[in-house]
C-alpha cells in the first residue's frame, strides 16, 4: 500500500513537470513572437529565463520517470532538456538574429513533448491557422497577428548596428554604454600594441629590410585579422570578447594597407616610417685641453 502511495504521489509530480514544460514552452514562444530581428540576449531575458524553467522541469521529470520505470520517456526528457539548454546559451550569447527560426526550434520542443504528452496538443488549433503561414505573415489571421499592439513587457526597438544593447537617449538615437566603449578602446590599444610588438621583433630578426609578404609584421598581422573575427563568429566566445577580437583583428588587418602602398612604390613607401631601423645618438668624447709643450732651446750652428 505504501509503494502505491508512493508511486501516485511521484506521478502527480511528473504531472506537474509536464505542465510545467509546456507553461514555459507557451510563453517563450509567446515572447519570441515580438522580438524583433537583433534583440540581444540582455534583451531576450524573459525568453532565457522560461527556456531555463522547461530544463528545471525536464531535470526533475526524468528523476520521476525514472523512478517510475518509464525508459522511454526518460530518453524523451532527456532530448527535450538538451534542446531547451541549447536554444537557451544560443540566445544568451548571440541574442535572436531570427525570431521566426527560434520560434519554429520552440515548437519543434513543443512536438517532442506532445508525441508522449498528446493531451497538451495545441497544434490543431483551427483559430490560430497553420503555423507556417502565421510565420510568414501569410494564410487567414497573419497580418492582423502581427498588426496587434505588442504588450508592456515586450523591449523597445533601439537602433541598428554597434550599439544594439546601448541606452535609450530620450533626444533620440541611442547612447553608448561605458561598457561598448571600454571594449572599443581596448581593442584598438591592444591591436597597436600587438603592432608594435611585431616591428620590433622585425628588426631583432633583421627582416624588417625584408620585402613586404617576408615579415613577420605582415604574415601574423594578416594572419590575426583573418582568424579573430573567425574566432568571434564561431559561438564560443562570449561578449563583449567577441567584439574585442573583431576590433584587435581589424586593426592589424590594416597592415594590408601599407604593403599596398609599399609594393606599387617600388619598396620605399613605407619602409622608412614603418620598419626603419633604429638610429642611435652617441654622444662625443668630452674636450681636453691639450698638453703643455715644453719649449725646445734653438741652438746656433757652429761655424767650422
Amino acid at each position: 500500500m505504501a509503494d502505491v502511495q508512493r508511486r501516485l504521489r511521484i506521478a502527480q509530480f511528473l504531472e506537474y513537470n509536464r505542465d510545467g514544460a509546456f507553461k514555459n514552452l507557451l510563453a517563450a514562444e509567446e515572447h519570441l513572437r515580438y522580438a524583433r530581428p537583433g534583440t540581444t540576449g540582455a534583451e531576450a531575458a524573459c525568453i532565457i529565463k522560461h527556456l531555463a524553467e522547461v530544463e528545471s522541469h525536464c531535470d526533475e521529470a526524468i528523476s520521476h520517470a525514472a523512478e517510475l520505470g518509464y525508459d522511454e520517456e526518460v530518453e524523451l526528457w532527456r532530448q527535450l532538456r538538451d534542446r531547451a539548454r541549447e536554444l537557451r546559451y544560443r540566445i544568451m550569447l548571440h541574442g535572436v538574429p531570427r525570431p521566426e527560426d527560434a520560434i519554429r526550434e520552440v515548437r519543434a520542443m513543443r512536438r517532442l513533448l506532445e508525441s508522449f504528452n498528446p493531451e497538451l496538443s495545441a497544434m490543431g488549433c483551427a483559430v490560430c491557422g497553420v503555423v507556417e503561414e502565421r510565420l510568414s505573415g501569410g494564410g487567414q489571421g497573419g497580418r492582423e497577428a502581427r498588426a496587434a499592439p505588442p504588450p508592456a513587457w515586450a523591449p523597445e526597438p533601439n537602433p541598428e548596428g554597434l550599439n544594439r544593447g546601448s541606452t535609450e537617449n530620450p533626444g533620440g538615437g541611442a547612447m553608448a554604454t561605458l561598457g561598448e566603449v571600454l571594449t572599443i578602446y581596448a581593442g584598438e590599444h591592444v591591436g597597436k600594441g600587438i603592432l608594435r610588438a611585431l616591428k620590433e621583433i622585425d628588426l631583432r630578426l633583421g627582416t624588417a629590410a625584408n620585402p613586404p609578404l617576408q615579415r613577420v609584421t605582415t604574415i601574423a598581422s594578416i594572419g590575426a585579422g583573418v582568424a579573430l573575427p573567425l574566432i568571434a563568429m564561431s559561438g564560443r566566445v562570449r561578449r563583449p570578447w567577441d567584439t574585442f577580437l573583431v576590433l584587435v583583428g581589424g586593426y592589424l588587418s590594416t597592415v594590408l594597407w601599407d604593403v599596398v602602398e609599399e609594393m606599387t612604390a617600388g619598396g620605399t613607401a613605407t619602409a622608412g616610417l614603418a620598419l626603419a631601423p633604429r638610429v642611435y645618438y652617441v654622444a662625443p668624447p668630452a674636450a681636453t685641453a691639450p698638453a703643455a709643450t715644453t719649449p725646445v732651446a734653438q741652438t746656433e750652428a757652429k761655424a767650422v
